[in-house]
């Protein structure tokens, strides 16, 4: 049975605002070059492993392909230095926002016409 997901959308957009507020305190901490470098890092690791986390928490799948590769991307690229001033973290928030809403629209389309879903009439639909 698969973990029902009890994010919404005004969590994913505090989640993303989060995201895009540690994205800006790292790119502040850049103008500190030796500690900022230092404290990036650090605060790579703690996003890095505190995200999956929650997600897994409020019921999202961390098994999906997509977002580990994602996942591995991003933590990569953050290390990346002049790089890491993009807000890669901000982007990986709302790139696991767009499949979170794919998986959606395709529960909902299966909730609300089954119909579509079948390809052969059943027993039931041959007696009527």
């Amino acid at each position: 049975m698969e973990n029902e997901s009890k994010m919404s959308h005004i969590e994913w957009g505090l989640l993303i605002g989060a995201l895009g507020t540690i994205d800006l305190i790292q790119i502040g901490l850049d103008v500190f070059l030796e500690i900022g470098v230092i404290a990036n890092r650090f605060i790579d690791i703690f996003v890095g492993m505190a995200l999956p986390f929650y997600l897994h928490l409020r019921g999202e799948s961390m098994s999906d392909p997509k977002r580990w590769i994602a996942l591995v991307a991003t933590f990569f690229a953050e290390e990346i230095p002049d790089v890491d001033a993009l807000p890669f973290w901000c982007l990986d928030g709302i790139y696991y926002y767009a499949l979170w809403r794919a998986k959606n629209k395709v529960r909902e389309t299966t909730i609300t016409n089954p119909a579509k879903n079948r390809s052969a009439p059943s027993d039931i639909d041959k007696a009527a």
